[in-house]
């Protein structure tokens, strides 16, 4: 098994904190990184379904954020998981999801 670094784990000690702001905000989006292979940053949240997809109940889905696995890149997932949620409470007060955005 293969030990974490100290700049490692000093990213998921960050990672975590934010995580844990969006919690205590009441705030639907997570940051995480599905892959522990790859590190790769994603907003994890209940998402409607896209244009191009059968209707149905809304689904958890991963989005891929471009952003490093670095603590700038955190501080900025962290940004784009609060505009996220703005963008699920709009939708869930009748608003069209844009997925574009």
């Amino acid at each position: 098994m293969v030990r974490s670094t100290w700049h490692e784990l000093a990213l998921e000690t960050q990672l975590e904190t934010v995580n844990n702001r969006l919690k205590e905000a009441k705030r639907r989006v997570r940051v995480v990184i599905p892959s522990k292979r790859h590190r790769t940053l994603h907003l994890r949240a209940t998402l409607p379904a896209q244009r191009n997809e059968v209707q149905g109940p809304p689904k958890r889905r991963y989005i891929k954020l471009s952003v490093g696995y670095t603590a700038q890149g955190i501080e900025e997932a962290e940004r784009l998981a609060i505009a996220l949620n703005q963008d699920i409470i709009d939708w869930r007060n009748g608003r069209s999801f844009d997925w574009d955005r």
